[in-house]
């Protein structure tokens, strides 16, 4: 058998080495402006999800003997809630004689089950009841759902629920700059 050989030789001179510099360094700008790019879009669909409306249900229960005013919560800071729909039964999902009055603000007790009349958004005169909404009923930060129950018969076991549209407030979107 022989023996077989190769020989390669290389010349790399200076201009051969600045070319090779030059291209890993293309490389390398390269690939920071692709994770650049990608950490901006992230960004970006971030901030566009935070602006999306949350959708979910507040539910509040009372066995109160003949009054009782239940607090659904308010809005964090920064953020608006539009009511969707407001809804009272019975547990057992028979007539009841309560009346429900909705209502939009502190929580200011004027007499058992009232708030203050002024903060009255809507009123079910019986149970069971559920309305929708469009918009009508919003409420900023700092303010709160209330639901004053008045006449409950003895006995009863009430349940409340409210559907939200949690938002971020107009604006919370923009950053202002005062000079």
């Amino acid at each position: 058998m022989s023996d077989l050989s190769a020989d390669v030789s290389l010349d790399i001179g200076a201009g051969n080495g600045g070319l090779i510099a030059d291209l890993l360094g293309k490389i390398h700008l390269g690939i920071n402006d692709v994770a650049t790019q990608m950490a901006k879009q992230y960004a970006e669909e971030q901030k566009r999800l935070a602006g999306l409306p949350n959708y979910y249900t507040i539910s509040r229960q009372t066995q109160a003997a003949t009054a009782d005013l239940l607090d659904f919560g308010s809005p964090q800071n920064g953020r608006t809630w539009i009511v969707r729909l407001l809804t009272g039964f019975s547990n057992d999902l028979t007539a009841n004689a309560s009346v429900a009055t909705w209502y939009v603000g502190q929580r200011i007790t004027t007499a058992a089950g009232v708030s203050i009349v002024t903060n009255a958004r809507w009123q079910f005169t019986s149970l069971p009841s559920m309305q929708k909404f469009s918009g009508e009923i919003q409420l900023q930060p700092n303010e709160h759902l209330l639901v004053g129950i008045t006449g409950i018969p003895a006995s009863s076991n009430l349940v409340f629920n409210v559907a939200i549209e949690d938002n971020v407030l107009d604006d919370a979107l923009y950053s202002v700059a005062l000079s």
